[in-house]
Formats: structure tokens, sequence, C-alpha cells
């Protein structure tokens, strides 16, 4: 049984373990805009999540289950846990991207739902806005998160005002300008109800700034899920994952694979340059497409990747 704890002095002692100094550096300038693949040194995260998560979290079955997923912006683990879930452990290249989770996850924990909008987004209909990640919110989530991520927001979040960096296409990335859309797809968001709910299930995550293909193949524990978003869209070896995916599952588990498509159709064919060897490594694949009536693309095609060998 995987148990994970509140203390930041854990997550600091990952964050040496996987190579990130004790202080984050910012630099001179940034790249604005979307970059083309992730690594360490990439100093972006998404605001929100670029996946309609309500589409599809019930088909997931996650009450009890133990879960790696991709960090993203934070909501996938926050969502998990809001359906039950028993243990998530985040994984990601970017740092950054790991230290905005323990930012976000520590809003929820200490921020009530109109105070979690205002900071992340905003309490109109803009998704992001002047008083966003404003320095007195800040504050009040500052003791809740690591050393590490203090050493980062504490340069981007001062007396003075927001860094340059985090304004839109900086270090922070907007999928959408929208925020009934962020709502509508992010269960916890939908509502303070459901936003309370999530907080009273919510359970200590630990973010693992690593690629995931690494963290599967380093780490013993066993999932029942690993999420890996649209990660192979940046660079990583999709056969590569889905086989160190498939070593880390525990009987009955399930590998989440998300293919985005401006095609007006689309069928398992088109995926097949992701998951087309499956079948050799002993995977039979579930494929669903639905519109994603609030992302980027008009199309989002859902694969779920099952052992063969299980009950």
């Amino acid at each position: 049984m995987i148990i994970h704890s509140n203390d930041t002095n854990e997550q600091d002692a990952i964050y040496r373990h996987c190579g990130v100094p004790e202080e984050i550096s910012i630099p001179e300038t940034i790249d604005m805009g979307r970059p083309k693949t992730f690594t360490p040194q990439t100093l972006k995260t998404y605001s929100f999540t670029t996946e309609h998560i309500a589409g599809y979290v019930d088909e997931l079955n996650l009450e009890g289950k133990i879960v790696a997923c991709i960090t993203g912006s934070g909501d996938f683990p926050i969502n998990a846990y809001l359906y039950g879930a028993d243990c998530v452990d985040a994984v990601d290249i970017s740092p950054v991207a790991c230290c905005y989770g323990e930012l976000k996850c520590a809003g929820l924990q200490n921020l009530d739902y109109e105070e979690f909008l205002g900071f992340f987004g905003t309490q109109d209909w803009r998704s992001f806005g002047s008083s966003s990640l404003s320095y007195d919110t800040y504050c009040k989530l500052r003791p809740k998160i690591s050393n590490t991520a203090r050493s980062l927001f504490d340069k981007l979040i001062t007396p003075k005002g927001r860094h340059p960096f985090l304004e839109p296409g900086g270090i922070i990335l907007m999928n959408t300008s929208k925020m009934y859309k962020i709502k509508r797809q992010n269960p916890y968001l939908s509502g303070s109800y459901r936003f309370n709910e999530a907080k009273s299930r919510f359970k200590p995550v630990l973010f693992w700034p690593q690629e995931m293909t690494r963290f599967l193949n380093e780490h013993t524990a066993k999932y029942d899920v690993i999420h890996l978003s649209n990660i192979h869209d940046y660079g990583i070896d999709p056969e590569r994952l889905i086989i160190s995916a498939s070593h880390s599952l525990r009987n009955g588990g399930q590998i989440i694979i998300i293919h985005f498509t401006r095609a007006i159709s689309v069928d398992f064919n088109d995926c097949s340059e992701y998951i087309g060897f499956h079948r050799e490594y002993g995977l039979r694949a579930r494929f669903k497409v639905t519109t994603d009536p609030v992302g980027t693309a008009s199309i989002c095609a859902r694969i779920f990747l099952i052992p063969e060998r299980q009950e």
C-alpha cells in the first residue's frame, strides 16, 4: 500500500532525488507561447487542464484506486481524489508544473471556492485577470508548499505584483480565455458543492519531476490507473512509454492515452502510430471518441489499454 504524507520535507527530498536544485532560478528572458516539447528546463505549465476530464472520468472507476498521472495543470490529481482514488502520484518532466501542482493542491485545501477561482483564474468570465495569482492569497498558501516551490513563486509573486513571466503565454499557458469552459472541463470546479467535496476527499499528492517512462522504470509501485494524457505529442517514445506503463499495472489496471485531432471523424487507425504495437505487449484497446466541447481540438479520442492477461 502506498501512503503519502503532507510533509513538505518529503516533497523537497523528491525534488533533490530527481535532480532539481534547492533554488529554481528564473532566466532574464523566456519564450512566449506554447512549446513544441517539454524538458526539465521548460519554464511552462498549464493554468488548467487541456482535457475535458468531465467527459470520461466516470469511466475510470477510480474509487479506491492507486493512480499515476501526468501533473500538467494539477487538475487531474484533484479530480482523481474527488472520484474516490486512494493515492495519487503526479509525474511531470517540468519541475515548474510540479511546483504549480503543489500550489493548486494547497489552494484546494486552504481557500474557499470563490477564493480559489479568483487566485488561479477569476470570479468572472475570464480565465485570467488583474487579481489572478495575487500576493495576499499566495501568502496564505506559501507555508503549505515545499521550499523548492517557494523558491520559484517567491520570485514570481511579490508585494510589488506579478512577474511579467506570469502574464498569459509566459510560464502559465492558457487553454481557453473563458472561465465557464474551465468549469465544464473540471468536475471539482463545476460549483462550490463539488469543490468542497473534492476538499473533503483530498489526500496528499507527491509530485515527481521526471519523464514518465523513467519514473515508471525506476519505481516498484504498481498502479490501477496510469493516465498518460497526450505526452506522446511532445517527443516521448510512445512504445517505450506503453511498455513501461504495462509493466507497472496492477491486475485489473488500465492505461489511458489522450489523442487530440481536428479531423471531422477519427477511428482506431488514426491513432495506430501511437498504439498500433499494443497487441505485441499483451494489451487490448477500448477506444472511445467524443466531441470535446471546450478543448482546443474538435475531437478527442480516449484510448483505454488493458492487459489481456487480467481477468
